[in-house]
């Protein structure tokens, strides 16, 4: 008689082979059909257009009408020759449609006849009409690329070349300045405290979706897995639809949205608000290295030729290994050839600049007689009228009377000549 382990065990058997079983017809149902008689069919007007733009920068615009069936309609783009002053092109197409739940077909490919063949040769899993998530598909810049769009109602096709893109300057831009501002935010105390709400908000989210991922059955889940391996398009459709259920959750549910947002980022602040910024040196090292890779990262990304990406790079960590002495020659220089400009103050500036830096520097005595870092026996052993330092450290005021008259007749009949200073 088999005891209750043995038939657990051979239930999991049971299970793990159903689950294998579901993921190798999955496999099986995304082996294309290949068709020999593919190969060499041709793009007729009829079920297929192809149009060739331009390399100039005005737009063009192709309708593609299909007639009764299906049209895919090609779109090749030759490609720019690399050079310094395209490194910021963007050659983009938009696709419009005549109706917002429009079904749509996009395949890309290097030339019209792979385009073609992989329209022609699409698996059971591809589920590419179900894929349409985004309405902008870049062409490569530098390469010839061809984006064929299938439908079979009406749909506009927008080829917009834009230099520069306005996205890659700021990806460079964000780059040089996290790189070298780096080490003063990796110890700037309101980024730590900013980047740390952020990151504990970020992980409250992701707590949410793994408890929801446990509550999901276990079949839906492998399912899902399966979906997502065997077919990029299925995990864009999937991604899409959550998508749209998390926008409808957020729509009706916003404020307990906010609410669960506030109230992470208040226990992330109080977090940090108990134990403090990071404080050790390596920590800080730690995170003023992360932050430069991620400058790193936007400034690569920061143009479309990977050559003059590498150079910038190159360039911003040899200026910032140098040391800070290597270009003092230049100032010295500066300083030589155009000196600044001397300002000499008049006979009242004179006497207010004297008043107020006589305050400041009593003030500064006053406080270090009064503090116990000043050794009182020595001090006074020093001096010729140890009364007046008595008098100075037991009043608040800034001088003392005898001292100010003498001060004032004193700059009474000091001469103009002697009033005149210079910074």
């Amino acid at each position: 008689m088999p005891t209750m382990a043995a038939i657990k065990h051979s239930k999991h058997q049971d299970l793990d082979y159903k689950h294998f079983l579901i993921l190798y017809l999955f496999m099986l149902s995304y082996i294309p059909e290949i068709d020999g008689n593919n190969i060499e069919r041709k793009c007729n007007t009829s079920t297929c257009k192809v149009v060739n733009i331009t390399s100039s920068g005005t737009p063009s615009v192709i309708i593609c009408v299909p007639e009764n069936t299906e049209k895919l309609c090609i779109l090749c783009y030759p490609g720019f020759k690399k050079s310094w002053y395209n490194m910021w092109i963007n050659p983009k197409l938009s696709i419009i449609l005549s109706e917002p739940e429009q079904l749509l077909e996009v395949y890309l490919g290097n030339n019209w006849s792979s385009v073609f063949d992989i329209s022609s040769n699409v698996g059971l899993l591809s589920w590419t009409s179900f894929g349409f998530i985004k309405k902008d598909y870049d062409f490569k810049p530098f390469e010839p690329s061809c984006i064929g769009v299938k439908s079979a109602k009406n749909v506009t096709m927008n080829v917009v070349i834009k230099n520069p893109e306005i996205w890659f300057l700021f990806y460079l831009t964000m780059g040089m300045s996290l790189f070298f501002l780096a080490p003063s935010l990796s110890r700037n105390v309101l980024f730590h405290y900013s980047s740390g709400i952020g990151i504990g908000v970020l992980c409250s989210i992701l707590i949410v979706v793994f408890i929801v991922n446990k509550f999901l059955p276990q079949k839906l889940k492998v399912l899902g897995y399966g979906i997502g391996i065997m077919s990029t398009s299925a995990l864009l459709y999937l991604w899409r639809f959550f998508s749209d259920y998390i926008q409808e959750i957020i729509q009706n549910y916003w404020h307990i949205l906010i609410g669960y947002m506030v109230v992470a980022g208040v226990l992330s602040f109080a977090v940090i608000y108990r134990y403090g910024p990071a404080s050790d040196i390596r920590t800080l090292n730690l995170i003023q290295w992360t932050l430069q890779g991620i400058g790193l990262v936007f400034i690569y990304h920061g143009t479309q030729l990977s050559e003059i990406s590498v150079v910038i790079i190159v360039g911003n960590i040899t200026l910032y290994l140098l040391p800070v002495g290597l270009f003092s020659w230049v100032k010295r220089i500066k300083y030589r050839y155009f000196p600044p400009k001397r300002k000499l103050l008049s006979e009242e500036e004179y006497i207010i600049e004297g008043e107020i830096e006589t305050t400041r520097a009593l003030k500064e005595l006053r406080e270090y007689c009064r503090s116990p870092n000043c050794d009182a026996w020595k001090t006074l052993s020093r001096l010729n009228s140890p009364n007046s330092l008595l008098s100075l450290g037991a009043t608040t005021t800034t001088t003392i009377s005898t001292e100010m008259e003498l001060f004032s007749l004193k700059v009474k009949y000091l001469p103009s000549l002697y009033l005149v200073k210079t910074i």
